[in-house]
């Protein structure tokens, strides 16, 4: 496998000015976060609410309604990320049943700071974590799509030669998932998911190794 390294990391916006344009990665970005700690938190909350209702004696009058209101948001809150997380371990388990994924190549890593840019006007920075993630450039083709590894607010490796396997929603090509666990390193490989894309997209993506080097990032 090539050697990882994590020096060079790209703003999202300047990469969006020198042409490199991708969606989130919200499928693998929820999957991997998990239920996260603040549900736990919440999860606690509620139940510490819901035993001091079980002993009606401990909570009267505007403080047990207000317990009550407490314990009803707690549990629509809870519930509301465990379908959320659910929905999308399903829908992940969905894409990555598709036979024919698209095959790409570690290009950068970038800093998704497009919305903490939008918030800091009126958020304090303490609040505001920008999360790191590697971009993924589809191989084989003239005018290759950009994709994104799931988001984390450690800085993730960089390796380079890496393939990976891209499956997109056909039908929403905005929600993908990137199979960067089972990834193919060896550059026989890398030349046989040029082979398996132009499969795909026809004789009209022939390019050569050299001219899939960072056409659309330029400035990179």
């Amino acid at each position: 496998m090539a050697g990882s390294r994590r020096d060079d990391v790209y703003s999202e916006l300047y990469l969006r000015k020198s042409g490199v344009h991708f969606d989130f990665n919200v499928v693998d970005t929820t999957v991997r976060r998990g239920l996260g700690l603040c549900f736990y938190a919440v999860l606690g909350l509620l139940a510490i609410v819901t035993f001091a209702l079980v002993k009606e004696d401990l909570l009267q009058g505007r403080v047990l309604v207000y317990a009550r209101i407490l314990q009803g948001l707690t549990v629509i809150y809870c519930a509301l990320v465990l379908i959320k997380y659910l929905y999308y371990v399903r829908v992940r388990s969905r894409l990555r049943r598709d036979p024919l994924p698209i095959m790409a190549e570690a290009y950068a890593l970038v800093e998704l700071d497009a919305r903490v840019a939008v918030f800091s006007r009126y958020l304090p920075s303490f609040l505001l974590r920008t999360k790191k993630a590697v971009v993924f450039k589809e191989c084989g083709t003239q005018k290759p799509r950009f994709f994104l590894s799931a988001a984390t607010v450690k800085l993730p490796d960089l390796n380079d030669g890496q393939l990976v396997r891209v499956f997109i929603d056909r039908r929403q090509p905005r929600i993908y998932s990137v199979d960067d666990a089972s990834a193919l390193q060896t550059q026989s490989a890398r030349v046989k998911s040029r082979v398996f894309n132009l499969g795909i997209s026809g004789p009209a993506g022939v390019q050569s190794s050299e001219g899939m080097n960072r056409t659309d990032g330029e400035a990179l």
